[in-house]
C-alpha cells in the first residue's frame, strides 16, 4: 500500500493521506486471507461468549484488518434500515395520542 500526502497547507498544517492499494497478490489469495481472519475473529467471540478473557487491542485489529480485506476485494457494507425512521414531530404525536387515550374515561 503506498501513500500519498495531499491537501492544502493553507486550510490545515497536517497533510491529508490517500491510500492507493497496489499489491501483485492474486485476489484469491486476499480472500484466503479473509477467511483465515473470519475465523480468528470466530474464535475471539466464541471466547467472549464462553466468559473468558478477550483483548480488546487484538479483537480489534482482528476486526479492522478484516474490515480492510474485505474492502479490498471489493465488498462493500450494506447498511441496511434495521427500524423505522421517525421524526420527532411523529414521536411527540405517537405518545400525545396514548396519553390522551388514557385520559378518555
Amino acid at each position: 500500500m503506498s501513500l500519498a500526502a495531499t491537501g492544502s497547507s493553507a486550510r490545515c498544517c497536517a497533510p491529508t493521506w490517500v491510500a492507493t492499494i497496489v499489491s501483485p497478490r492474486p485476489r484469491s489469495s486476499w480472500v484466503r486471507s479473509a477467511a483465515g481472519l473470519v475465523i480468528l475473529r470466530e474464535r475471539l467471540d466464541v471466547k467472549a461468549v464462553n466468559g473468558d478473557k478477550v483483548d480488546a487491542g487484538e479483537y480489534c485489529a482482528v476486526s479492522n484488518t478484516l474490515r480492510r480485506v474485505l474492502v479490498t476485494i471489493g465488498l462493500k457494507p450494506d447498511p441496511k434500515l434495521i427500524n423505522n425512521v421517525e421524526s420527532d414531530q411523529a414521536k411527540l404525536d405517537r405518545i400525545l395520542g396514548y396519553v390522551e387515550e388514557e385520559a378518555v374515561p
